[in-house]
């Protein structure tokens, strides 16, 4: 759990997420949450970079429409679910 604690922390460095929450609870079910309410579930830690740009131009996609919580499924790495809370 430390590894993959120390690799999202790497990944997330710099990308303007404001990420409050790394849970790593479970390897393949990570999940991220931000300092505005957003959760953003990764699934396992396989294709980070990709999950964590779709993740990122999603949440900038949600907070033009002014979602800025709810929860954002990324784990597919193809395409982004969101869902409100």
């Amino acid at each position: 759990m430390l590894e993959v604690a120390k690799k999202m922390i790497e990944k997330i460095e710099g990308r303007g997420l404001d990420v409050e929450i790394i849970d790593v609870s479970f390897a393949a079910n990570i999940v991220l949450q931000t300092r505005q309410g957003m959760s953003i579930k990764l699934g396992d830690d396989t294709q980070l970079d990709e999950k964590l740009r779709l993740a990122q131009a999603t949440i900038e996609e949600l907070s033009v429409r002014g979602d800025t919580a709810g929860i954002l499924d990324v784990s597919a790495v193809t395409s982004a679910y969101y869902r409100e809370n």
